[in-house]
């Protein structure tokens, strides 16, 4: 759905209901992968090769970056604006979405402390009602569209317990609409039970 299209909908909360579970079977370069990193996918051993340590984390990450952005260099694009964004997004990743090590997260969490747009929001609730600590920033999404997000953190554990994105924009009649998108995390660990799959499934 194109962006404008998100708003034009009449004044007022939307809900939906879940959907029917599904599952797919994982293919081509996903199959065997640990994860990947901002569209990259890698292998188990490139993960446990991530370092540990802020500063070669950063180094490590920026190497990445500049080896993307020779390859895609975009039309127009600012460099350095660029790295900065990818860099914010691999950060989040590693966080998120990356069986990477606590000592990889927590080096990854110093890097996104570092990074300029970065707002430490103190104690809140996440969607699910429990208490963490807040980061937010805010991304462009669009040439003059932002949309802010806030990482709800566990400081115990260090784990992240939701993202929440939220769109704000002014509609023809001048009323403010908003578009508040969340995931959230119950759980982040290892296991050796099986998954429940849906009945619907390839």
């Amino acid at each position: 759905m194109k962006t404008e299209e998100l708003f034009a909908v009449p004044f007022g909360p939307l809900e939906a209901a879940a959907g029917e579970r599904t599952a797919e079977r994982l293919r081509g370069k996903w199959k065997g992968s640990a994860g990947d990193m901002a569209g990259d996918s890698l292998t188990w051993k490139e993960v446990r090769a991530i370092p540990s340590e802020p500063d070669k984390l950063r180094s490590y990450l920026e190497e990445r970056i500049t080896r993307q952005l020779t390859v895609n260099p975009g039309s127009g694009t600012d460099v350095e604006e660029a790295t900065a964004h990818i860099l914010l997004r691999d950060c989040v990743g590693i966080i998120s979405g990356l069986p990477a090590s606590p000592e990889v997260r927590a080096s990854a969490y110093r890097v996104l402390a570092s990074l300029p747009g970065i707002r430490a929001e103190g104690e809140t609730a996440d969607p699910l009602g429990r208490r963490g600590q807040a980061l937010g920033y805010q991304e462009e999404i669009e040439p003059g569209l932002f949309t802010k997000v806030q990482l709800v953190v566990d400081p115990g554990t260090g784990l992240l317990l939701a993202e929440v994105r939220t769109n704000t924009t002014t509609l023809a009649n001048g009323r403010q609409a908003e578009l508040r998108v969340s995931t959230s995390y119950r759980a982040i660990g290892w296991t050796d039970d099986r998954p429940e799959l849906p009945a619907r499934r390839d």
